[in-house]
Order: structure tokens, then sequence, then C-alpha cells
């Protein structure tokens, strides 16, 4: 069996780790860093990190029909389906072709014509300058559907059902289904519901209004600015998920949720709004993150801590 390690170099210690798993079983492999380095006919890609990492590499991969497995250096996270410290069980597992393939469908996402990167979680659409109005129209398969005035509104597949469509109040989506969720965020309309879409649908938002520029965030990574429209369908080009199916996935998904809400819950008001701010901005250094909260600079540090302490933030180097 060949497998292609792809990792950010942030991981290249916890790699010698997952390195010596491989050769302990015989696996040939090969670690790579760069996408633009070949990848020669792998029968497994193993993605090494955490969700976002897997999230940012996946907007740099069109198509690819070779089975994806996960690997998180610490917590098996909602995309990763294992941790560097099961990884042995789970290439045993796959040895034995004990496994299922999960057919992952993404956002295929267009804004003023141009093609973004697929999404694999969600696209959500905001105001450049929060606490101001969001105002468009959602068009689905040419058909208009309501004229809304909000905070956002969010797209979001099944898999990302339970990423920030469901902070936002969407539903729960099995991952099989064949939908979309669309979720207006803090609508002025108390009526406005999440509304669930087949995911053969053509979905237009446009008539985009609001005091400031408005932006499309993708899977919380990717962000660009709207000007007239977004055109969002289903790609044609799915992902393969290796899956080991001991248990439920929906009960899966539920445990890991209740699990991070009790670990929200622990923490300070401080820490939440760091948290909710680097989930919508992306990273920041302390000093941005001071002066997009207002927080003082010892509040901060404090909150910081704890959020690394319960692994809900990672440390990057910043080179300027």
């Amino acid at each position: 069996m060949k497998i292609v390690v792809i990792s950010k170099t942030d991981y290249e210690n916890s790699i010698k780790d997952l390195a010596a798993i491989l050769d302990n079983l015989d696996i040939t492999y090969q670690i790579i860093y760069d996408l633009n380095y070949a990848i020669y006919n792998p029968d497994v890609i193993v993605i090494f990190g955490e969700d976002k990492d897997i999230l940012e590499i996946f907007h740099k991969i069109s198509k690819c029909p070779i089975p994806f497995l996960g690997v998180s250096y610490s917590k098996s996270g909602f995309i990763t389906e294992t941790n560097i410290q099961n990884s042995e069980y789970a290439f045993n597992r796959i040895i034995d072709n004990d496994y299922v393939l999960e057919n992952t469908f993404r956002l295929n996402i267009k804004v003023d014509n141009h093609l973004l990167p697929q999404a694999l979680n969600e696209a959500a659409i905001f105001n450049s300058r929060s606490a101001t109005l969001l105002e468009y129209t959602l068009n689905v398969d040419s058909e208009i559907i309501w004229r809304d005035y909000c905070d956002g509104v969010i797209i979001s597949t099944p898999i990302g059902s339970t990423a920030y469509s469901m902070s936002a109040g969407g539903p729960m989506i099995l991952r099989n289904s064949s939908v979309f969720n669309v979720v207006s965020v803090n609508s002025v309309d108390v009526t406005r519901r999440p509304l669930i879409l087949s995911n053969n649908s053509k979905i237009l938002i446009d008539d985009i209004n609001s005091v400031a520029s408005s932006d499309i965030i993708i899977d919380g990574i990717y962000r660009t600015k709207v000007k007239n429209y977004v055109e969002i369908n289903k790609s044609n080009l799915p992902l393969n998920f290796i899956r080991f199916p001991e248990k439920s996935k929906v009960i899966n998904q539920i445990e890991k949720k209740v699990i991070l809400a009790e670990e929200l819950l622990s923490i300070s008001a401080s820490a939440k709004l760091i948290l909710k701010t680097l989930q919508y901005e992306g990273p920041l250094t302390l000093q941005e993150i001071g002066i997009k909260t207002i927080i003082p600079d010892r509040t901060i540090r404090q909150s910081m801590n704890v959020l690394l302490k319960k692994n809900l933030i990672f440390k990057k180097p910043f080179l300027r």
C-alpha cells in the first residue's frame, strides 16, 4: 500500500511520530509540505493536522478521486477521523479493507463571475463592518424566495451543518443527505427560519446592499469582497473520506458538539468573544485581537491561555 502524507511545516516534529508508525507497518509513504510537489498515484492520501488545516488544503485541491484520511495530532475533530495516538489501529484497518468511503459534495461558488475555492463546510456572507445590517435577495432555481435584512446569511453542506450554521441556529443534517442548508443570521423578520433545499438547486444571492462593503467567507478561512451577486451550486468534484463506523456518525457528531458546548460553557465571556472573532476573522495577532474586540491586553492574554489549554485555538508562527 502506498500513502501520501500532506502536512503543514508547523507539524514537522509530530510528523516524525507518524512516519515511525508507517515504517513499523512497512507502508510505503511520501511526505509533502507543498501541494505543487508531485504525487505518484497513492492508494490513500493522509492529511495531517486539525480540521482547519484540512479545509485549507481542500481549498487547493479541485479534483481528486483518491480516498482521504484526516489524522489529527491532538484529538479527532469533525473532519479528521482519527488522531496520531490511534493512527496505527486506523492504518491496520485500511490494510485489511475494514473501512467505508464517505462521498462528500462541496459547494461551487462564483462571486461577480469569479470562481472561488470550493467550500466543504459553508459559504457565509456578512458585512465587513460589524453591527450593520445586510440586505439581500435569495433566489432558488430562478425563483425569488425572500428579501431579507439580517446580520448575514450562511449556506452550508450537510458536513458543515454542525459548524457555523448550527451556531447560527441551523439544524444538524445527516451527512448522506442530498441537501443544502440556508440560514439567515439574526434576521429582522422573527419568522425567518432555516431553509432546506435539494443540492441540485441553483442558489443566487443578489441585490446585496449595506452601509459598508460585504464579504464572503468560505469555511471560515478564505475571504473576499462581494459587489453584486453570489452564485452557489453543488460541485461535481466530490471528496472521498475514509471512515471507521464503529458507531453511528450522527451520535458521534452529537457527542462532539455536546463536549464542545461544555467546554464553551466553562470559559469566560471574553474568551468566547475572542474565539468567535478568530472564527470569523481568521488568524490574528494579539494586537489585532485587541483592536477588534476592545478587550484589555491582560484579559486577552488570560483568555488566550484558557483557549490554548482547551485546544480550541492554536498558535502559528508569524513572520513579517
